[in-house]
């Protein structure tokens, strides 16, 4: 958790800024996939690409990323 702004508030800044905005994004979420999925679905148009929850495997992790970004 990020003090005075969520993730999904840096995520809508870095879209805002041309620099950033083309750069594929996965979300990696403390809160739980079930009741976030569907929020984290509406955001294509922010070029989420996918979520991985934590805790998260670190041996996996490249696997997830692969899978994630095809």
């Amino acid at each position: 958790m990020i003090s005075g702004i969520d993730g999904l508030g840096i995520l809508q800044q870095l879209h805002a800024n041309a620099a950033t905005r083309h750069i594929p994004v996965i979300l990696f979420t403390a809160k739980g996939r079930s009741s976030q999925q569907t929020k984290f679905d509406d955001l294509d148009d922010l070029n989420v690409q996918g979520t991985i929850g934590k805790p998260f495997n670190p041996v996996k992790l490249i696997e997830q990323i692969t899978t994630v970004l095809n």
